[in-house]
């Protein structure tokens, strides 16, 4: 009877260890959104599989943190990589938006940017409406993909993004402090901020586009534009400001299709030296052949 208890025992622990594992490894991404060349996909809980079934597109959210909630939400840190190799030449543009709370949400968020705009990128930073009222809860455990939370303008500008980039706006300056939703002078107040970077680019028909978006706690270099998301009174830190920092990079990269990675031949010195021997020889030929025709 031990031994069979014993076995039980292990097989339940065998299984609740393998639902963990499933269960932690289905994030909720419903604060996420992208837009690939007009290919407008929302996240929700498809990891972009809207974007990975364009040709030549792979999206990867491996880099993304999530949180110990259940179920796990996004932190707004790590990395979304895009990949795309449209085997054409062309323009073409990608967009992506993120709505993550900073710290405690007591909707007392706002936007700052800085660095310089570089070559094709694009910017939108703004508030989602409702989240800046005073009324309690007016916004809570809501998301972008809820069918009760309007639109956000920013979550509009990227569904119907175009060559043309986003706005390069930042329609959630500091305010005043909405801490514990005390604020009364809406819209004079802090919000719920949701932020997008894009990049325009242009391809020839060897060509693949890396493009990196992501979220830190830590600034970027100097001249790297960024958007900061803050929340001045984050419960979680004391009750001193927490930011993170949105940046997005990009590498045109010519795609290798013959001879990929294999180092130049160099002849070694015995082939040299063969090869002037030959050189010598026929050369001693000709001369001695000129040299009986005379």
């Amino acid at each position: 009877m031990k031994k069979l208890f014993a076995v039980m025992s292990m097989v339940l622990l065998l299984l609740s260890a393998g639902a963990s594992r499933c269960f932690a490894q289905d994030p909720s991404l419903q604060d996420l959104a992208f837009n690939l060349n007009g290919t407008f996909d929302d996240a929700g809980n498809d990891l972009g599989a809207a974007i990975n079934v364009i040709p030549g597109a792979s999206l990867s959210l491996s880099g993304l943190a999530v949180d110990g909630s259940i179920p796990p939400l996004l932190t707004g840190l790590g990395t979304v990589q895009l990949t795309y190799n449209p085997g054409t030449a062309g323009n073409y543009f990608f967009d992506v938006l993120s709505q993550v709370k900073v710290g405690t949400a007591g909707y007392n968020e706002f936007m700052n940017t800085g660095g310089t705009l570089a070559a094709g990128e694009s910017y939108e930073a703004g508030f989602v409406p409702g989240c800046t009222q005073t009324t309690t809860g007016a916004c809570a455990g809501q998301s972008l993909g809820d069918a009760n939370l309007p639109a956000a303008q920013v979550y509009a500008d990227v569904d119907g993004a175009t060559l043309a980039g986003l706005a390069n706006t930042n329609t959630l300056p500091e305010a005043g402090s909405n801490y514990l939703e005390s604020c009364l002078t809406e819209p004079g107040c802090n919000g719920y901020g949701v932020v997008a970077l894009g990049d325009k680019f242009t391809l020839t028909a060897a060509q693949e586009e890396v493009l990196y978006f992501n979220g830190s706690y830590t600034a970027p270099s100097a001249g790297t534009f960024y958007i900061e998301q803050t929340n001045p009174d984050d419960g979680l830190n004391g009750g001193n400001a927490t930011e993170i920092y949105y940046t997005m990079t990009t590498s045109p990269e010519t795609i290798c299709t013959q001879g990929c990675g294999q180092a130049p031949v160099i002849p070694e010195p015995s082939s040299w030296i063969l090869l002037a021997t030959g050189l010598i020889g026929f050369g001693m030929m000709r001369l001695r052949r000129e040299i009986v025709q005379a």
